[in-house]
């Protein structure tokens, strides 16, 4: 039978446990109680039979729950409420035993505004409007700064991921498009759109041969564009063909075997599920020995190669691949000869969502993201923001990964520097 048991916050509230009246019982001792400010930490204590105990949490039915409903720390025993108001004003929090047969508690939480300068201390609106933009942006500006404050952080980013791209650069040789490329990076209005690109071009890197004519790059370039927001899986499947035409342009005198084969270890490794196998927070998967387990070996790369041989790329989501007959099993599922079909198994490995949230986190806002925050922003890749969409929407993990707790805390240092090319009169943008 049900039972309703109830444990000391500040002010009494009550716990529902589902769980037979001879055995033992859940509960939770928190430190604040209904309703609880947006952005506000909950300190929680699980307990079984009033002992305290290690226990799995949740948020609405998620594992350390995600951006939207905020999140919950069982290492540390805290809940951070988000910062937006989640759908409906409540969220339920849930305490899971790890024991067999599993015993359970929930307790739902409802959310108020925060009061105004209720922020933490050294986050000013100022300065979390300057955050938000040197995450967004390639450099903020006091006008925009203010205009920010104006709008508030939501309807900026969806005014961003609304505005029309940026031109295409152009030109005849690379050097010229790399050049335009980066006055839209300096002057485009569509900032957000052209940091997205900035941060696709680090995993689907173009290759750097002797191609003297721009249209590769041009092409690479215009494809990242318009997939910025979009399709991983369109994404994945047009720069695989992008990349396998520049990449034999720019390799004369390699055999087609090599390139090949280097191709489809570039496209496994670099942009889909990268070099091993990794669990949904992003740390690397072991085997009984220690050892990082392989995403791939060489039957794989020659499997995948064969899928790829052919290839010609034909234009922005246009190209073709054909291939004998493909046998080799990757991560339990047989590798198919057709490209199409061969890139939609890439899509759908395990290993898709931590790898690309890993890899936008690094480049938005921490090299060292929590393993919480990873497991949030991959959920988000593979369901859709708040488990409501389709796989690999880029849109909604951008939008995971900016407005994620650890996202807006002002303790963690933007990872993007600009410098200026004298000699150029350019930007150049590295890494820090």
């Amino acid at each position: 039978m049900d039972k309703t048991v109830w444990w000391k916050a500040g002010a009494y509230a009550g716990l529902t446990v589902a769980t037979p009246s001879d055995t033992a019982t859940v509960t939770l001792e928190i430190d604040a109680s209904s309703p609880i400010e947006l952005g506000s930490t909950v300190w929680v204590l699980p307990k079984l039979d009033g002992k305290t105990t290690s226990m799995a949490l949740s948020v609405n039915g998620v594992p350390g729950g995600n951006a939207t409903f905020g999140t919950i720390d069982e290492q540390n025993g805290f809940y951070v409420a988000p910062s937006i108001m989640p759908p409906g004003g409540m969220v339920v929090l849930m305490a899971t035993t790890r024991t067999e047969p599993a015993l359970s508690g929930s307790v739902a939480l409802t959310f108020k505004a925060a009061a105004v300068g209720a922020r933490p201390p050294g986050v000013p609106e100022q300065v979390a409007a300057i955050r938000l933009l040197e995450q967004t942006t390639f450099g903020p500006t006091s006008a925009e700064i203010a205009r920010l404050r104006r709008m508030g952080a939501l309807p900026w980013l969806q005014e961003q991921f609304a505005l029309r791209a940026s031109a295409a650069p152009s030109g005849s040789h690379p050097d010229t498009v790399r050049r335009n490329w980066y006055q839209n990076m300096v002057n485009g209005q569509d900032q957000l759109r052209q940091r997205m690109i900035f941060a696709l071009s680090q995993i689907f890197v173009a290759p750097s041969g002797p191609d003297p004519y721009g249209d590769g790059i041009q092409s690479w370039l215009a494809t990242l564009s318009n997939n910025a927001f979009g399709s991983y899986k369109t994404l994945l499947l047009n720069m695989t063909l992008n990349l396998a035409t520049a990449g034999q342009r720019g390799a004369a005198g390699k055999p087609a075997a090599v390139l090949h084969e280097e191709h489809a270890r570039e496209v496994m490794e670099s942009f889909a599920v990268g070099p091993v196998m990794l669990n949904q927070d992003g740390t690397v998967r072991l085997d009984r020995n220690g050892a990082p387990i392989p995403t791939d070996d060489e039957a794989i790369v020659a499997e995948l190669a064969q899928a790829l041989a052919g290839c010609t790329y034909l234009g922005d989501g246009a190209g073709k691949g054909d291939n004998p007959g493909a046998t080799t099993i990757l991560n339990g599922v047989r590798l198919p000869a057709d490209l199409d079909a061969a890139i939609d198994m890439l899509f759908k490995h395990p290993n898709v969502p931590p790898f690309v949230a890993t890899c936008l986190i690094r480049h938005f806002v921490t090299s060292k993201p929590s393993r919480g925050y990873v497991r949030r922003v991959a959920e988000a890749f593979a369901f859709g923001m708040g488990g409501q969409g389709e796989r690999g929407d880029l849109k909604a993990t951008l939008m995971a990964v900016l407005t994620d707790p650890e996202a807006r805390n002002d303790s963690i240092t933007p990872r993007l520097e600009m410098v200026a090319v004298e000699d150029a009169g350019y930007a150049d943008f590295s890494q820090v």
